[in-house]
């Protein structure tokens, strides 16, 4: 079982991803801002799956009070199939009620479905013709009239236009500016200018935008060659893993208990594991279990940490099964239980992991 090591990728919430049972509970008793947080989380792929049937249910009881937010938010869940069977045609359906009730986001939803004819006749004219009319509206539907704008759809390519809408956006609402970022750096549609991506991201940082703080820490981390400056990424992470990021408080839980940025300190380091673990990043919660069964950076508690491992296999994290499995295989109560284990291998091992299908080809031998 070894320590996984730092990922650089792409208001804490007040709706934690692994402990969600308060606003569930608030959700179901007509909570809409606690239902509209949770949708959020599932938005970020981080609301463990057995949660997602009782946030439908509430969300859809909501939705049928003609609550716009709600019924978009039951939109998002037919679309990704999340507590209910994935529907396309509802969720453009409910998209198409929103918009027409001038709900921007909608509006904006309902124009991808366009773009890609997921549930609707595809029609790319139409489908800019609301990405604009919606980024009119609300800043956040800017990011998907960049989208159509730089890729043509609907009409001809106009990287420029893309760009330019994305900087004005930024000005007004901190969001685009580490989406613009991010794009800058991709090399997907745009030239990558390192440079510009720099000062967005820290203009959105000082702006006090999550994801651009997240983009900032990523940059200073390495992202731009020779431009290293592991102090400056750890503060960029302190910001964002403060506002909300799970993957910053995941790769800040990694530079403390490494040192990367002064003197280790795995007390501090395995804290902000779990919290990762607690907004829902599932390798917060593997590491965080590792120290417990190890007694590292935190008082040694093997069924806490077992526990942990279990409950971030449950959630989809792979490696935690495998984990798991060596030690129900080789150490749980000094007597190994090999189904047990042959069962977490075959998981992690079905879900694509290499690491399950060797573990449990070993049991074999």
């Amino acid at each position: 079982m070894t320590l996984l090591t730092l990922i650089l990728l792409a208001t804490p919430a007040p709706c934690l991803a692994m402990r969600p049972e308060p606003c569930l509970s608030a959700c179901e008793k007509g909570d809409g801002s606690r239902c509209l947080e949770l949708q959020v989380l599932v938005e970020d792929g981080v609301l463990p799956a057995p949660h997602h049937p009782r946030l439908f249910s509430a969300v859809h009881a909501l939705c049928e009070l003609r609550k716009k937010e709600h019924c978009f938010a039951e939109a998002m869940l037919h679309l990704g199939g999340v507590g209910t069977p994935k529907d396309a045609a509802k969720a453009a359906a409910l998209f198409s009620d929103g918009c027409d009730a001038d709900h921007p986001l909608s509006c904006s939803n309902l124009a991808v479905r366009y773009a890609r004819g997921d549930g609707v006749k595809k029609d790319e004219v139409t489908a800019r013709r609301l990405m604009l009319h919606a980024c009119e509206r609300e800043p956040r539907a800017c990011l998907n009239a960049s989208w159509a704008l730089g890729a043509g759809i609907g009409g001809p390519p106009d990287q420029k236009a893309a760009l330019e809408l994305l900087e004005k956006t930024c000005l007004t609402w901190a969001g685009a500016c580490a989406r613009l970022a991010n794009d800058l750096m991709a090399d997907v549609w745009v030239k990558p200018n390192p440079t510009r991506a720099l000062e967005l991201a820290h203009d959105g940082c000082e702006r006090s935008d999550g994801p651009s703080c997240e983009v900032l820490g990523k940059l200073r981390m390495g992202a731009i060659r020779g431009q290293e400056q592991p102090r400056a990424a750890q503060v960029a992470f302190e910001k964002a893993c403060e506002l909300g990021q799970p993957l910053s408080c995941f790769n800040l839980s990694v530079m403390y208990a490494k040192g990367s940025a002064g003197a280790p300190n795995p007390v501090r380091g395995s804290e902000l594991a779990m919290l990762a673990c607690d907004l829902g990043n599932l390798f917060g919660c593997h590491n965080r279990a590792l120290q417990q069964l190890e007694g590292r950076g935190t008082k040694k508690d093997v069924k806490a940490g077992l526990a942990l491992l279990g409950r971030a296999c449950d959630a989809g994290g792979l490696i935690s099964c495998v984990s798991l499995g060596e030690f129900v295989a080789r150490r749980l109560s000094g007597k190994p239980d090999l189904e047990r284990a042959r069962a977490l291998f075959q998981k992690a091992c079905a879900g694509g992991l290499d690491a399950g299908c060797m573990a449990e080809r070993r049991l074999d031998r």
